[in-house]
């Protein structure tokens, strides 16, 4: 999903946000706009899933996975063993098994959320920044590959 299609569904962050698709684990599948559902339920689900942290969220609603905010749950995702609070689940799907990733356009390093690029480029510590301030951009600026 593009920064376009974010855009119209009113999903984005302060950066303007393009998804690229980074297979970290064996658990990763196809491309997250076409991903089908692996969410343990009573029934199949053959609806695809998308990297929107809403969407993934309304998506677990829906097979019935509800808990408190910090509550500690085993992930709902088939076969991951991973243990985490209820409120990161939605994040920890969307970066482990969609595999949606946000990378630093200027030096190609790679992180799981806007936050952590965010941090990167104001740390300075991006290989790249100078460039990035000599063509006159901000943080505003920048397009997530």
């Amino acid at each position: 999903m593009g920064a376009s299609s974010l855009a119209a569904m009113g999903h984005i962050h302060p950066l303007h946000v393009q998804e690229t698709l980074v297979h970290t684990t064996s658990m990763a599948p196809e491309p997250a706009s076409t991903s089908s559902c692996r969410i343990l339920s009573d029934r199949p689900c053959t609806q695809p899933l998308n990297g929107s942290l809403l969407s993934i969220r309304n998506h677990l609603s829906m097979h019935g996975h509800k808990h408190q905010r910090n509550e500690v749950v085993q992930c709902p995702w088939a076969g991951c063993p991973d243990k985490l609070q209820w409120m990161n689940v939605p994040r920890h799907i969307r970066s482990i098994h969609l595999g949606v990733r946000m990378v630093c356009p200027n030096c190609e390093r790679s992180f799981t959320r806007s936050l952590g690029l965010a941090k990167h480029v104001a740390s300075n510590k991006c290989s790249h920044i100078d460039d990035l301030k000599a063509r006159g951009s901000d943080m505003h600026d920048l397009v997530l590959l």
